[in-house]
């Protein structure tokens, strides 16, 4: 039987059935592990976030521990027990039943269970519209010994890992460990199999039973040498140094911090200066946009400035005692103004004294930010970003990432910038701003994370969130793992012409 007639589960065990003796194992085990683990996350998600897995306390870790139990077996020649996949087996998830027979096969290098893995996955492939065909990398699997992904993963199944991440966090467990785990598998990098079996073979079928909570701090070595080893990768100075040079460019006024007691990322705003200075700020900038209002008569401008008078009447609203984005706001409206008044469809100062006062208003009001603070004056002499179009979706994409592991604040700072980046509707200005926020604030959540874990702070399911985000940047070591993280902060420092 040739490997391309092998298109379902009953030509996948005629076919594993037919090998000789000595290749039998080997290759029915790689079929088995590399089918649970690439839906895997989907058992994830079901898991940790739907009614039927909450009513049952079912958790993700028996699938945690039936796929490595799995790739232990395929890649060492420790025997492990496959009662690691005993718990929960009443679910009946599509992915996890794939999980589940992965662990029969690695039990008994059976071919039924190995062809039930397989097709276990390839339903939970189709039942998530994940459109990625099992069958074609279960062909890839029968005559190669490759990765589990040898040229990525495809977008759905990233964006599955993404979602999975995202979940663990709202759990009590510290899921470091598997997120570290998979983040490897799919990176194709060393996960240290024989570390793993080594506590896989020590694990009793009373200790499943103990949750979570009791099970993952028992691979607490094992996450301390991924640990290890990615504090020592050869390009992490390299990655620290991008960084920093990136939070050069991009003065923000503000900087993001390690919360430790809430484990989670915050924004700290930097461009604090005198009230009463500000509110005299505010009381200019309420006044330009009033100049229009208390006219006897409407001219042209008013209808032409009033997109410019909303700008200026939100940022009041939102953003009241934040200077820098105060002044990034009357910016953006001068240079509105003048734009309109090229494109002729806004009177010039010269033809409209209204128009005219609202421009020295708000440039009275610009030079007075500058004036107040060293923080604003060097976000406003820096040079904004261009709208590089691989940078626009990468800045997006790593501002979710942090912002999953964000305060509510902060969290919700990256999604409105990120909305503005997306808008086609919005000016180049307003784009470029948010790029440049975006990009700064990327940055030093960065670097957050590194001060702290470098301080020794129990920041590991933290930096796991944050390395399982950007699953899209996911070749080599992974997107804080150095090359592919590097290559988006080269992406950034590139858009400032660099």
């Amino acid at each position: 039987m040739e490997i391309d007639q092998v298109v379902d589960h009953g030509t996948l065990k005629d076919y594993l059935a037919d090998l000789p003796d000595d290749t039998q194992r080997e290759i029915t085990l790689r079929v088995a592990y590399h089918a649970a683990a690439r839906v895997m996350p989907m058992a994830v998600v079901a898991l940790l976030t739907t009614d039927w897995a909450r009513k049952r306390d079912l958790t993700p870790v028996a699938v945690f521990g039936a796929v490595s139990l799995t790739g232990v077996a395929v890649k060492t020649a420790t025997p492990v027990s496959g009662s690691a996949a005993y718990a929960y087996a009443a679910n009946t998830d599509a992915a996890f039943a794939a999980a589940e027979a992965a662990a029969d096969a690695a039990d008994a290098a059976d071919a039924y269970a190995a062809a039930y893995a397989a097709d276990a996955a390839a339903y939970a492939a189709d039942a998530a519209d994940n459109k990625f065909d099992v069958w074609q990398w279960v062909r890839h699997d029968l005559s190669t010994d490759g990765a589990v992904w040898p040229d990525g993963p495809p977008p759905a199944l990233q964006q599955s890992w993404s979602d999975a991440v995202a979940a663990t966090q709202a759990h009590p467990a510290d899921w470091s460990i598997w997120i570290h785990w998979y983040n490897r598998i799919l990176q194709g990098r060393d996960w240290h199999p024989e570390a793993m079996g080594e506590v896989l073979q020590k694990i009793t079928r009373d200790d499943w039973e103990k949750g979570p909570e009791h099970i993952n701090p028992m691979f607490d070595e094992v996450l301390g040498l991924y640990l290890a080893e990615d504090a020592a990768e050869p390009d992490r100075q390299a990655v620290d140094d991008a960084t920093n040079q990136l939070i050069e460019a991009t003065p923000l006024a503000e900087d993001v911090v390690f919360d430790p007691a809430r484990q989670v990322l915050t924004l700290q705003p930097k461009d604090r200066v005198d009230e009463d200075y500000l509110s005299d700020v505010r009381v200019q900038i309420a006044g330009a946009g009033d100049i229009f209002d208390n006219i006897a008569s409407p001219t042209n401008a008013a209808g032409a400035l009033s997109e410019e008078i909303k700008i200026l009447r939100r940022a009041l609203e939102q953003n009241p005692d934040r200077p820098v984005i105060l002044l990034r706001t009357v910016s953006r409206v001068l240079s509105r103004l003048d734009h309109k008044v090229t494109q002729c469809a806004c009177p010039s100062p010269e033809e409209d004294a209204n128009v005219n006062d609202f421009k020295d208003v708000l440039t009275n009001v610009q030079l007075d930010l500058i004036a107040l603070s060293p923080e604003v004056r060097k976000y406003h002499e820096a040079t904004k970003p261009q709208l590089l179009e691989g940078v626009v979706v990468t800045a997006v994409q790593a501002a979710q990432s942090v912002a999953a592991v964000s305060d509510a604040e902060l969290a919700e700072v990256l999604e409105q910038e990120s909305d503005v980046l997306s808008d086609p509707t919005q000016d180049e200005i307003a784009q470029q701003n948010a790029l440049y926020r975006l990009m700064g604030l990327v940055a030093r959540g960065y670097r957050a994370v590194r001060t702290t874990a470098q301080e020794g702070a129990t920041l590991v399911k933290n930096t796991s969130i944050i390395v399982a985000g950007v699953t899209a940047s996911v070749t080599g070591i992974g997107w804080l793992s150095s090359p592919a993280f590097k290559e988006v902060l080269t992406a950034f420092l590139k858009s400032f012409g660099g």
